[in-house]
């Protein structure tokens, strides 16, 4: 952790998964490897918020650092709950939740994906979009959905971004839905290993794709539809828009960045 004028210093010996900040004190929140929790202070003590003992795939931080929404369970079979830091409580998501993601506006509404309750005859069944208000518990149906194995994101209030998980043997997409006008539209369509970020304001997304005879990685401009390739390859996980700039981790065998 650096703070300019300070040195560098040691934010925790632990093995970390992931981290945020909480700008209201700048305590910082960790997860460690073990599933652990803590929450570290700028004086250097540390608390445990959760134990190890239950599984968590993935965590991540309401907008205004108040709620928790946690992964837990299996990757085949996954458990969805909120967390109130203050007050500890808790609140399960629907069961057969594939995907949820917080919403980038309101602090107490989560996005999430539910899988059809009874096997379909259709190859891919089809699911449910809904928003999970965490204040009242209730959810709300937004579209009926037929997609498998999804991965939300939401950047922008009034637009989710939807991508079927894929692999470099197999294909996914990458759709747009529209809130207020109750509408599902194609970024991408049919790529293989296809994985994307995108832009906090919506306008930019990188994306990769598996591609023969290379992988390829692209900026693409959402007003125009425009893909610009860009002079490296990387994960678009492994970067962060900061406008004007783009912060990427590069392996150094693909470092391959002109002067330009």
């Amino acid at each position: 952790l650096i703070e300019q004028g300070s040195p560098l210093s040691l934010l925790s010996p632990r093995q970390i998964k992931n981290y945020w900040v909480d700008g209201a004190d700048r305590s910082i929140y960790i997860l460690t490897t073990a599933g652990d929790l803590y929450r570290t202070y700028p004086a250097g003590t540390e608390e445990r918020i959760i134990n190890g003992s239950d599984p968590i795939l993935d965590i991540s931080a309401s907008i205004d650092g108040k709620y928790l929404l946690i992964k837990g369970g299996s990757a085949s079979q996954p458990t969805f709950y909120s967390l109130n830091l203050a007050s500890g409580n808790r609140q399960l998501l629907p069961l057969g939740t594939a995907a949820a993601v917080w919403s980038p506006a309101v602090a107490t509404e989560i996005a999430f994906y539910k899988s059809p309750d009874a096997p379909q005859a259709l190859a891919i069944p089809s699911g449910s979009l809904n928003i999970f208000t965490v204040s009242t518990g209730k959810s709300k149906l937004l579209s009926r959905l037929r997609i498998f194995d999804p991965i939300l994101e939401w950047k922008t209030s009034g637009e989710i971004l939807i991508a079927s998980r894929s692999s470099q043997n197999s294909s996914g997409s990458l759709w747009a839905y529209t809130i207020k006008a109750n509408t599902l539209s194609t970024i991408i369509n049919d790529q293989l290993g296809l994985r994307t970020i995108g832009a906090d304001d919506g306008s930019q997304l990188l994306t990769f794709t598996a591609g023969s005879p290379s992988p390829r990685f692209s900026l693409l401009e959402r007003k125009t539809d425009l893909a610009k390739g860009l002079e490296f390859t990387t994960l678009p996980e492994q970067c962060v828009f900061g406008a004007p700039l783009l912060y990427c981790a590069v392996p150094q065998i693909d470092y391959k960045i002109s002067a330009r």
